[in-house]
């Protein structure tokens, strides 16, 4: 992967923050945006730096002009870099380690760690499963088990 630069994190940064606060999934911006979700999560992540189309394309969904995208991104402080992988490794460590008489709430946990290794993924079942160190046919099973969970 390539590294984060400050300009592409501060500009995924903003770009995430941007989309959250208007409510926007990450696969409905790159629709409306024309590119992958993949492609989006990587521009948020300050994995990729986006082309000024994309900028462009980005910006109009947000009511403004690239000018004013990047001047906000360069206002911006730096987040404080967070390893999701570490810590969504070691949150399924310590989920596998809690008493299975804690049922429900170990199924709510698992189920939130499953979602959020998910998005951290965009959406990929393998590269999810090998986050979480899980074959993917339990990674699979997993999410089933969350959704019948959430449907009670």
């Amino acid at each position: 992967m390539t590294p984060k630069t400050p300009v592409s994190a501060a500009i995924g940064g903003l770009i995430h923050e941007l989309r959250t606060e208007k409510g926007l999934s990450l696969q409905r911006l790159a629709k409306m945006a024309g590119i992958q979700s993949t492609a989006l999560a990587r521009i948020e992540q300050g994995l990729a730096e986006p082309s000024i189309r994309i900028l462009d394309e980005l910006a109009r969904q947000f009511d403004m002009s690239v000018i004013q995208l990047m001047k906000l991104a360069q206002k911006r402080k730096p987040a404080k870099k967070v390893d999701s992988a570490a810590v969504l490794t070691r949150i399924g460590r310590e989920i596998a380690e809690l008493p299975e008489s804690l049922g429900d709430k170990i199924d709510a946990a698992e189920a939130a760690t499953v979602k959020h290794a998910m998005h951290v993924c965009a959406g990929n079942q393998s590269a999810a499963a090998r986050l979480l160190g899980l074959e993917r046919k339990a990674l699979t099973r997993r999410l089933a088990k969350a959704e019948r969970a959430r449907r009670k």
